[in-house]
C-alpha cells in the first residue's frame, strides 16, 4: 500500500483534521463497511503512514479482514478499491472544509457559482464583499496580487453589466491590479530563469522585461515591496548589478510583511548569487552569506520551511566556518539537525563536522571524520572528496596516498556523471585539474597563477592561489 494516494494525503493531516474526517465518513458512508474497516486500521498508525511495516499489503489485509490476501484473487482488488474510495472521500472532505473557511478562495468559488446561476443581486453583493476583503488584506505574496486581479474582475463584471454609468475609478483599480499581477509575476519568472541559467551553466537569452520596467516607472509601482524586491533581485542575478546590500536592507526592514515562501525564494536567489561570486574568487561574499544565514535563522525561516536539505545545511555550516564563527556553527548544527531528512542526517552532520575541523586547520582529524561518512548523493560526494583532497594537500606528505592518482580518480568520477554540464561539476573539475598541476610540480609558478586567475568558474580560487605560491618554481 506504500504508493497509495490516500496514505500520502492522510499522512499530512493533523490529528484534529483526522478526527473530523473520521466523523465525516462514518456519517455519510456508514454502509461502506470495507472502506471504514480499512480506515479504522490505518488511522491508528497515523501519522506514520508511508513506510510503516504494518501497512505492507498482505499483513494489513490479514489484520483487517482476518483472512489471507492470497485466499481469493479478488481480495487485493477489494483492498485497493477501498483505498481509492477513501482518497475520493478525503478529497471531497478537504474541499468542503476549504469552502467553509471563509477564505478568499472560498469566496471566489462562491462568486463563480452565483454568476453561473444567474443570481445577479446576490452576485453584486458578493463582489462588493470580495473586494472589501481584498482592501483589508495585505499583499505579501505573488498569489495575493493574483487575488487582487480576481476580486476586481468580479467587481468590473458587476459594473459593466449593471451600471448605466460606469465607475471609472473602480475600472481603473481593476486595470491597476492587472498591471500589478503582470509585473510581479513577470519579474519573479525572470528571476527564476536567470537563477537557473547561472546554476545550470546554460546559455540562453530570456525575453527582456523592458515593458515591466516602463510600467513600474509610469505607475510608480516600485512602492510595492514585493515588486521592489524582485526587481532588485533581477538586476542582481540577470544584469550583474551589485544589489546585494540593498536587498538585504529591504528584507531586514520588512521581514514580517513578506510571505514565508516568497522570503525563502528570495533568500535562495541571494545564496545562489553569492555562491557564484565566491566561485569567481570573491571571498568577501562568505561573510555576506554568513550574515544572511544568521538573519534567516534568527527569523525562523529554515524552521518554518519544514525539511532542510543536506545542501542547505552544509552551505550554512561552511559559510560560518570560513567566517570563523565556529560557536554559531555548532549551535546551528545541533538546533537544526532535526530538520534534516533521517536518510541524510548522519552524512550531513559528518560532513558539517569535517568542514568545521578543516577550517580549524586540524587536517588529519578532518580526514578521519570524513571516513565515517557514506556519501552517495552527487553534491555530498563532491563536497566530501574536495575537502579530502584539500586535507591531503595541506598534510603535504600523506602516508599511503598519491594525490595525483586521487585527482585522476575524482576527475574520472565527475566525467561519468550525467549532470556534468552543471556549473558545480564544471567548477569542481577545474579545481581538481589545478591541484593536479600544482602537485606534479612541472609548471612555473607564474603559469599556475595565470591559469588559476583566468579560469572563470573554479572552486577554492584563493586557496589554490595560496598553494600555487607555495609551489616550486
Amino acid at each position: 500500500m506504500k504508493n497509495s494516494k490516500f496514505l500520502k494525503l492522510a499522512a499530512k493531516l493533523d490529528r484534529e483534521t483526522l478526527i473530523a474526517f473520521n466523523k465525516y465518513i462514518k456519517k455519510l458512508h456508514k454502509g461502506e463497511e470495507v472502506a471504514l474497516s480499512v480506515f479504522d486500521y490505518i488511522r491508528k498508525l497515523h501519522p506514520d503512514l508511508e513506510d510503516h511495516p504494518k501497512l505492507e499489503i498482505s499483513r494489513a489485509y490479514l489484520k483487517i479482514f482476518n483472512e489471507s490476501l492470497e485466499d481469493n484473487p479478488y481480495n487485493r482488488t477489494k483492498l485497493l478499491n477501498a483505498l481509492s474510495d477513501l482518497h475520493l472521500w478525503l478529497k471531497d472532505f478537504l474541499l468542503l472544509q476549504k469552502m467553509k473557511d471563509n477564505s478568499f478562495e472560498s469566496l471566489a468559488i462562491w462568486g463563480i457559482m452565483l454568476k453561473k446561476m444567474g443570481l445577479q443581486e446576490a452576485f453584486e453583493r458578493h463582489s462588493l464583499r470580495l473586494r472589501s476583503q481584498l482592501e483589508r488584506m495585505g499583499r505579501i505574496s505573488v498569489l495575493d496580487y493574483m487575488k487582487g486581479m480576481v476580486a476586481n474582475y468580479f467587481f468590473y463584471y458587476h459594473l459593466t453589466r449593471n451600471k448605466q454609468e460606469a465607475d471609472i475609478s473602480s475600472l481603473q483599480d481593476c486595470s491597476n491590479d492587472m498591471d500589478l499581477f503582470y509585473a510581479v509575476s513577470k519579474l519573479k519568472i525572470g528571476c527564476e530563469m536567470a537563477n537557473r541559467k547561472n546554476l545550470m551553466a546554460r546559455d540562453f537569452e530570456q525575453e527582456p522585461i523592458t515593458a515591466v520596467i516602463e510600467l513600474l516607472k509610469a505607475k510608480n509601482l516600485e512602492d510595492h515591496l514585493l515588486l521592489h524586491l524582485y526587481l532588485e533581485v533581477y538586476r542582481m542575478i540577470e544584469k550583474g548589478e551589485d544589489r546585494y546590500a540593498c536587498i538585504e536592507q529591504l528584507l531586514t526592514g520588512n521581514i514580517r510583511v513578506i510571505e514565508p515562501e516568497e522570503l525563502h525564494t528570495i533568500l535562495s536567489y541571494m545564496h545562489n548569487y553569492a555562491s557564484a561570486r565566491i566561485r569567481k574568487g570573491h571571498d568577501e561574499y562568505w561573510k555576506m552569506v554568513h550574515n544572511l544565514n544568521k538573519f534567516t535563522v534568527a527569523h525562523g525561516v529554515f524552521a518554518g520551511g519544514g525539511e532542510l536539505s543536506s545542501i542547505q545545511f552544509n552551505n550554512v555550516i561552511t559559510a560560518a566556518s570560513i567566517s570563523g564563527d565556529f560557536k554559531w556553527a555548532d549551535v546551528f548544527m545541533n538546533s537544526h539537525k532535526a530538520y534534516l531528512n533521517p536518510d541524510v542526517q548522519k552524512n550531513a552532520i559528518t560532513l558539517a563536522k569535517a568542514v568545521m575541523t578543516f577550517e580549524k586547520k586540524a587536517y588529519k582529524k578532518a580526514l578521519n571524520i570524513l571516513e565515517e561518512g557514506e556519501f552517495r548523493e552527487l553534491f555530498d560526494v563532491i563536497r566530501s572528496r574536495s575537502l579530502a583532497l584539500r586535507c591531503l594537500v595541506e598534510l603535504k606528505d600523506p602516508a599511503g596516498v598519491d594525490i595525483v592518482e586521487y585527482c585522476i580518480s575524482f576527475e574520472g568520477f565527475l566525467k561519468r556523471q550525467k549532470k556534468r554540464s552543471w556549473i558545480v561539476v564544471k567548477s569542481t573539475l577545474n579545481f581538481i585539474r589545478m591541484v593536479e598541476m600544482i602537485e606534479k610540480g612541472k609548471a612555473e609558478q607564474d603559469v599556475l597563477l595565470e591559469q588559476i586567475n583566468s579560469t572563470a568558474e573554479i572552486f577554492f580560487k584563493p586557496w589554490l592561489i595560496e598553494k600555487a605560491k607555495e609551489s616550486r618554481r
